[in-house]
């Protein structure tokens, strides 16, 4: 997608942020394995592995003034948000015995017309 690209809904924004995230772990030699994949009314964003080590990582995305912007990370990823991903994780588990070795949150903020673009990456996150 172009830089300087206004995305006007909150189902475009989500796919942009997932797909920069994507990146993100390809770049980290991350295979993806499963992007928005539904496990009943539940879904994980993405599903990706490296060797032996498979992971679920929730991406959120935000708008921010500036690129020094520091959020209140619980109004990103609230007490209901936390849950479902913690629901995802072990509803994942559950279907995929031993599968899931982690579960890492993204952020990625940006300003009102995607000029500027910043990822967050929170590593094996306890829920």
């Amino acid at each position: 997608m172009r830089r300087g690209l206004r995305l006007e809904s909150k189902t475009e924004v989500g796919r942009w942020a997932e797909t920069l995230v994507e990146g993100f772990l390809r770049a980290r030699a991350y295979n993806v394995i499963a992007r928005n994949m539904r496990l009943g009314h539940l879904e994980c964003d993405l599903i990706v592995s490296k060797g032996q080590e498979t992971r679920l990582c929730e991406v959120r995305s935000a708008q921010a003034k500036h690129p020094n912007f520091q959020p209140e990370l619980n109004r990103i990823l609230g007490p209901a948000k936390r849950s479902r991903v913690l629901r995802s994780a072990q509803c994942l588990n559950h279907n995929y015995p031993g599968q899931l070795g982690a579960v890492d949150i993204a952020f990625v903020f940006t300003d009102r017309d995607r000029l500027w673009t910043r990822i967050d990456y929170f590593w094996n996150v306890d829920l």
